[in-house]
């Protein structure tokens, strides 16, 4: 019964889609960027259309690359691990980070990256030609292996391009 409050923020709908409505309920399926709050997405839709709303229930299909299809229950992991087979739900760093664009450096710079050293963009087997976005995260990897994830960030003078380390990989 107490009233919390939430401070303003930027986010970004990327669809809502009305799956059900038998009122006084409405069911619907929203896509969204990080930092949503639905509940509170529901209570504004309420207020907006002057009939109030709330959430009766919340499912989260998806977050960034895995979605509920690939979920596993607790009572089927712990199964599998006294089998000794849960490595079959393990997934590799590399893929878990594929929403990330990915790029490959040569050993020379393999070995910089190993050491905490940011690469330069010679380093790199393929760069791409349009360069990267101001603060886009990337996966520098060698074949598919992390190596380490980075963001880029512009140079005072913005035109040369530099890749900041945020987690160095040591451990293959």
């Amino acid at each position: 019964g107490e009233e919390v409050d939430r401070e303003p923020r930027n986010i970004e709908i990327f669809s809502i889609e009305l799956e059900r409505i038998e009122f006084p309920e409405v069911e619907f399926a929203v896509k969204c960027s990080r930092g949503v709050y639905v509940r509170t997405l529901a209570s504004d839709i309420g207020e907006k259309l002057g009939c109030w709303g709330h959430l009766a229930a919340l499912r989260r299909v998806s977050s960034g690359p895995f979605t509920i299809g690939e979920a596993v229950s607790p009572d089927e992991l712990a199964a599998d691990a006294e089998k000794g087979v849960m490595n079959r739900h393990l997934i590799s760093c590399f893929s878990a980070l594929s929403h990330l664009r990915s790029l490959t450096i040569s050993g020379s710079g393999a070995e910089r990256i190993a050491r905490g050293i940011s690469p330069a963009e010679e380093e790199f087997e393929e760069y791409p030609a349009s360069g990267l976005e101001t603060a886009e995260m990337v996966r520098i990897s060698r074949g598919e292996t992390l190596l380490a994830v980075a963001q880029n960030s512009r140079k005072d003078d913005g035109d040369r391009e530099n890749l900041r380390l945020l987690r160095v990989f040591n451990e293959l």
